[in-house]
């Protein structure tokens, strides 16, 4: 299997995302409000592939 991770905002962190062998990531989030979501694609050998999403809902306040 590989795999491709991307996100619209924030930082995966994850052994083997270069190589595209990392099953699970981590996200850090931005310090901005906002809605931001972390996307996978997985393919194996024989071309299948399969996608996934999930969606967050950052909500951050300012620090005094």
């Amino acid at each position: 299997m590989s795999y491709e991770w991307s996100a619209s905002g924030g930082k995966l962190k994850g052994k083997g995302m270069d190589e595209k062998t990392c099953a699970v990531v981590f996200w850090t989030a931005p310090p901005l409000t906002q809605e931001y979501t972390v996307t996978v694609i997985a393919k194996d050998e024989q071309g299948n592939k399969a996608q996934g999403q999930v969606m967050f809902d950052v909500f951050c306040c300012p620090r005094n």
